[in-house]
């Protein structure tokens, strides 16, 4: 059996790319996907990414350029803008196959590239010209490469592991999470000592990828943000309530404002190096007052100016304290108490300050400030396991079996530890960022799946492999034959519906939606080009400018006042859109401070998922009033341009101006 697996891992992977060449020239752009087309055509008109509305697309700079050498090699089709993410979805069937013949054996590998070469997620991703598909792919290419230059003598892979390292923080800043396996192979005690310092290269390129990202979209954004006109005093939108967490994450992100402008660098870079500062000073009164070694400091650093960069320094104590425990179990040092006691005041600090940030907020009882508490930060593993109920189970058993295992015998079994870590720690870790409360969303979670798929596919190995130790002791039969136990694997994975060959089979970019996570609900997907557009083209000085869908709208129009929103996701993306408008009644005040006309832009997706909420409704019936006109109809039937003229009353038609 073990010399047939290398023909059936060829014969998943063209099941695979079959599946996902399937209808990948289906037309039109969906899902966001002209954010890439756009920037990739400007980029062959004046090299650089700059959209319709004349600003630059700062994100996933690495598959713009990309597709942009495609359209010049191969033509500008939906087929050639879908032709990255398909190339590298494929070949990630074959990197979780290597990835899960190291760390556990061919047949887990196997089980698991099998797993996701019929997934609906994966297809639907691959399917898609955006950046999440590139960035699994390079997350699970450096955890590969990180565990063969970590755990083996495969020095030479190290320069691979820089490049893919980088890559994996230039394609989306989630990147940053893959910081955290880096590190655990960091660890005195663990993994090649050799070649640890391609790991801190490694770790030198995501932090260089990150923080150079995030400063160059933070100028773009602000460019951005420039470009927005303002009309009105901010009075006149009014302010939504703030919740309990909006309190503490604004305290803390003011607080790291005021080290900065106490310093005199109040730019975006500076708090960040403000912080890195802080960070360093920390690392090294840890490494005074606790004994750290040379490597221990290293890493130190690192996680503070990572959950620095996050905004949350209660985490930040809880992963040194996690680390310290975790060096103090298995690293080649003991540390004294002081060093438990150092971190363990960190944490206690931070958990005191949210507590009392949470008695400031309006309407706070100390039974909702601990459950707060109590249930912060979210776990991403959340969005994994919705969706997949039984393969997490299976992932569960996958994790006991792995620490069981490496307990009884520590000098084997770490890699099966460090794919775990891989998984665990990032979705743990993705909560901590302040819009993790309200941006709580699949794909975000999408660069694990793999992982996932891969623990979840030991896990069923491990069961059956249990089953057949039970009942196969003593004889010879079936039961303990190879041949029985991947029947049985084959039987979990179509009961438990990790394979769906009926369901992937189908055409995914027309059947499933953005964020559908196999649940097979059609999706419409807001036309952007045409409603921004003809607002552009027509709003005049004075006239306001109101949009549902700030980021998209500012692809083709770089012209917003007032952003409406029922989901509280503040300023769209946290960067665009000065004002957010979050009531009816804050929308009414815009109204009545107008003197000239203002302009509704609507998108489908925001109507569809918010259509049951009352106050989408309520906001709904004024558009449909005789004071505001539809100027321009969607292609979608719903992403519509509304007017409405100063001085008409919502009710009083008598009133009502013509466009």
């Amino acid at each position: 059996m073990q010399r047939g697996i290398p023909w059936l891992v060829l014969a998943v992977l063209v099941a695979g790319a079959a599946l996902r060449f399937y209808g990948l020239a289906e037309p039109g752009y969906r899902n966001n996907e002209d954010y890439a087309v756009l920037g990739a055509q400007a980029i062959l008109e004046e090299g650089v990414p700059r959209l319709p509305s004349g600003v630059i697309y700062p994100r996933a700079l690495p598959l713009s350029y990309g597709v942009a050498a495609v359209f010049v090699s191969a033509g500008q089709s939906e087929f050639t803008a879908r032709i990255i993410p398909v190339v590298l979805s494929v070949l990630s069937l074959l990197i979780v196959y290597c990835l899960g013949r190291r760390a556990f054996d061919p047949q887990v590998g196997l089980t698991a590239a099998l797993i996701l070469a019929f997934s609906v997620w994966e297809l639907l991703v691959a399917q898609t010209a955006r950046m999440y598909g590139p960035l699994a792919f390079f997350y699970l290419l450096s955890v590969y490469l990180a565990c063969r230059v970590g755990c083996d003598d495969r020095r030479r892979l190290g320069v691979a592991l820089f490049f893919s390292a980088a890559l994996t923080s230039l394609l989306h800043p989630m990147g940053v999470m893959l910081l955290l396996p880096l590190l655990v192979l960091l660890v005195p005690g663990t993994g090649n000592v050799q070649n640890k310092r391609w790991l801190a290269a490694g770790i030198f390129a995501v932090l260089l990828g990150y923080f150079g990202t995030a400063m160059f979209e933070q100028h773009h954004y602000d460019a951005w943000n420039v470009l927005v006109t303002e009309n009105f005093p901010e009075a006149a939108a009014g302010a939504p309530r703030p919740s309990l967490l909006t309190v503490i994450n604004e305290r803390y992100l003011a607080l790291a404002r005021a080290a900065a402008e106490w310093s005199g660098i109040a730019s975006p870079s500076g708090v960040v190096f403000a912080a890195a500062v802080l960070a360093l000073g920390a690392a090294g009164a840890t490494r005074r007052f606790a004994g750290i070694s040379s490597w221990h400091f290293f890493v130190a650093l690192a996680l503070i100016v990572f959950f620095a960069a996050l905004q949350q320094l209660m985490l930040a104590g809880y992963c040194l304290a996690a680390y310290l425990l975790l060096a103090g179990r298995i690293g080649e040092e003991r540390y004294p108490q002081r060093g438990f006691a150092l971190a363990g005041l960190i944490g206690a600090l931070g958990v005191g300050w949210i507590l009392a940030s949470g008695f400031l907020a309006p309407d706070m009882s100390l039974t909702k400030t601990v459950r707060t508490v109590a249930g912060y930060p979210p776990n991403f593993l959340e969005l994994l396991a919705r969706p997949q109920p039984l393969l997490f189970l299976f992932m569960l058993v996958s994790v006991a079996a792995t620490v069981f295992t490496w307990l009884q015998r520590r000098d084997n079994g770490f890699a099966a530890m460090y794919v775990s870590a891989a998984l665990i720690l990032p979705a743990t870790a993705l909560g901590a960022h302040p819009t993790a409360l309200y941006r709580f969303f699949e794909r975000y979670a999408f660069f694990l799946h793999a992982l996932f798929v891969l623990l979840a596919a030991h896990g069923i190995w491990v069961l059956v492999r249990f089953v057949q130790g039970r009942f196969g002791q003593g004889n010879s039969g079936w039961v303990t034959r190879p041949a029985s136990a991947w029947l049985a694997v084959a039987g979990l994975l179509l009961l438990t519906g990790a394979v769906q060959p009926a369901a992937s089979l189908r055409t995914v970019n027309a059947d499933y939606g953005a964020n559908s996570l196999g649940r097979y609900h059609r999706v419409f997907f807001p036309d952007h080009a045409g409603p921004s557009q003809y607002v552009c083209q027509h709003a005049g000085p004075g006239d306001v400018v109101v949009a549902m869908d700030v980021l998209a709208h500012h692809a083709y129009c770089a012209r917003t006042d007032y952003h409406f929103s029922r989901d509280f996701k503040g300023d769209a993306e946290g960067w665009i859109g000065r004002r957010t408008l979050f009531e009816v009644g804050q929308f009414e005040s815009v109204l009545a401070a107008a003197s000239g006309r203002v302009w509704v832009v609507l998108a489908a997706q925001p109507i569809r998922r918010m259509r049951d909420d009352a106050e989408m409704q309520e906001f709904l019936q004024y558009l449909s009033d005789d004071c505001f006109k539809r100027a321009f109809p969607g292609r979608d039937g719903l992403s519509d341009v509304y007017f409405y003229n100063a001085g008409c009353q919502p009710g009083d038609r008598s009133r009502s101006q013509g466009g």
